[in-house]
């Protein structure tokens, strides 16, 4: 085991811990991290601490009958020290180049960048996602419109003059709660049934008074 790899894994771990997602499959609709965004973050971090990878190929599949290429990596983990991992590490990757005009030259290339890519996220465990600011905004605005439907509502059910009527209103305003995400198990939704209940039991008792 080689303590001064050991001791910088850590630190580039724990200096880069998300990499936002910038790119975009426009087909799908779906965004993802690419290799250039995880290197803008990663390779300062690993050359500060003096850490490299070495790949060599180990093997490239034909291009099988979907136009997908295979291929598997060796990356030997080196020190600046001249320390060397013990162990060498793999990481398989597959492309496709495939188009209406048959099948492209770029599979490989995309193989190669996939398992390099993966291969140093789960190295270094870093977690990808949207951007956290807006993510953060969105949740203070979902936030929002909880808390003012929960004002709304709650006055609302003050106003119910007979138990049928708060039923029907509790019942119309379903579609309302669950297109706000109010459902069971939030507070809110335990708020508002909680009001409901009392204001039942209220007014069953002046009912029956």
């Amino acid at each position: 085991m080689s303590a001064k790899i050991a001791a910088a894994l850590h630190a580039v771990m724990s200096k880069v811990t998300y990499v936002q997602k910038q790119g975009k499959n426009d087909f799908h609709g779906y965004k993802y991290a690419s290799e250039a965004d995880l290197l803008d973050k990663l390779r300062p971090a690993m050359v500060e601490e003096g850490l490299m990878l070495i790949p060599s190929i180990e093997d490239v599949s034909e291009i099988d009958a979907h136009g997908n290429t295979m291929v598997m990596i060796n990356y030997t983990l080196v020190h600046k020290s001249g320390e060397v991992w013990p162990h060498v590490i793999k990481a398989a990757g597959c492309g496709n180049d495939r188009n209406k005009n048959g099948v492209g030259d770029k599979g490989l290339y995309k193989a190669l960048t996939g398992a390099n890519k993966y291969l140093l996220f789960k190295l270094f465990q870093i977690e990808t996602g949207d951007d956290p600011e807006n993510d953060a905004a969105q949740q203070a605005a979902i936030a929002k419109s909880h808390e003012t439907y929960r004002d709304v509502a709650l006055a609302a059910i003050k106003l119910q003059e007979s138990v049928d009527d708060l039923n029907a209103w509790w019942k119309s305003e379903a579609a309302n709660r669950e297109k706000l995400g109010i459902i069971n198990g939030t507070e809110v939704y335990k708020v508002l049934t909680a009001a409901a209940a009392d204001r039942s039991k209220a007014l069953k008792e002046k009912s029956n008074g």
